[in-house]
């Protein structure tokens, strides 16, 4: 069970924007409650949009389309991150811990997920590593930083060490 912390809620006319935490992941969610599309501002950042699966980099805003709900998951500012995933609902959540061991990335998946997660990794642009839990995984470049992405799987022994 995902327990959300640290929620706050601001209304502006129709339009609600709702932060919050689970585990160490944030996330933004917007709501427009009108008949109307809206635009909301963004604050400087890399979001992931998991229903989109699209990734926002340094937005200054998005438009949310008359009853939309959009949730994006904040990535972490530093090198290494998640950006975000393909499998549950609040993206990133999949994932309980990653490490760094020489080229290999380490990731433990949280327990009872229902398929396996394909995950998006923040890693930086010159990043030389080879494997995640020893699978190679692909790397997508972007202009400041660069994207591991792989399939994770349930059953793979090596992600419990």
């Amino acid at each position: 069970l995902l327990k959300q912390k640290e929620i706050f809620v601001e209304q502006t006319g129709d339009i609600f924007k709702i932060l919050f935490q689970i585990d160490d992941r944030r996330y933004l969610a917007w709501m427009n409650l009108s008949n109307h599309n809206k635009i909301v501002e963004l604050k400087p950042g890399i979001y992931f949009d998991g229903q989109a699966q699209d990734i926002l980099v340094n937005e200054k805003n998005t438009q949310l389309a008359k009853h939309q709900t959009i949730l994006l998951h904040i990535c972490s500012t530093g090198p290494f991150g998640v950006i975000g995933s393909k499998g549950h609902f609040f993206p990133g959540t999949e994932i309980e811990k990653i490490s760094l061991h020489g080229k290999d990335i380490k990731v433990k998946i949280r327990e009872g997920l229902l398929q396996d997660p394909e995950i998006y990794l923040k890693v930086p642009k010159d990043f030389v590593g080879t494997t995640v839990n020893g699978q190679s995984f692909s790397m997508i470049k972007k202009k400041d930083f660069a994207i591991a992405s792989i399939k994770i799987s349930r059953t793979n022994p090596e992600e419990n060490e």
